[in-house]
């Protein structure tokens, strides 16, 4: 997906995704094992060990799917990471809506969190329609190459 990128700004791009999905993979994690109390009490402790859980687990598909050029598993993990993400933000959007406008730092960073998953889905997916499209060009380029004695006449008249 980066191959185009010249090396150190392809080493940059994909360190800094690494870090920012590792992150979220952090989130999701201490979510599981230190529960925060204020979500348990929302979402109930199964949902808040789902979402964190399934948040742990899309972070880190997209960490090896970063590394290893595998830009298929962060564009599914992207819309996991999203979904188990929506919950947090809707919660800390309540509390703000609720009069707890302290919350709103932490509600605002969620929705940004959810976006960033939700853009990282969509440039995945946009890759794989480049790769489509050049997929498409190159097999009609060569069936073209492959049929065009086809019509000729061998040359003569």
């Amino acid at each position: 997906m980066y191959s185009s990128l010249p090396t150190t700004s392809r080493r940059l791009v994909k360190g800094a995704l690494s870090v920012a999905w590792s992150s979220a993979g952090g989130a999701g994690l201490s979510s599981v094992l230190l529960s925060p109390v204020s979500f348990v009490r929302e979402l109930g402790l199964t949902w808040t060990l789902v979402f964190g859980a399934g948040l742990a687990v899309a972070a880190a598909f997209a960490v090896v799917g970063v590394l290893g050029g595998r830009y298929r598993w962060e564009w599914i993990a992207s819309y996991l990471a999203s979904a188990c993400m929506v919950p947090y933000a809707v919660l800390l959007w309540g509390t703000v809506a609720l009069g707890r406008e302290t919350t709103m730092p932490q509600a605002f960073i969620a929705s940004a969190l959810v976006a960033f998953f939700l853009l990282r889905g969509f440039l995945c997916a946009a890759h794989a329609a480049i790769l489509r499209t050049a997929h498409v060009v190159a097999a009609a380029a060569i069936r073209r190459t492959l049929t065009e004695g086809e019509n000729d006449a061998g040359g003569t008249g």
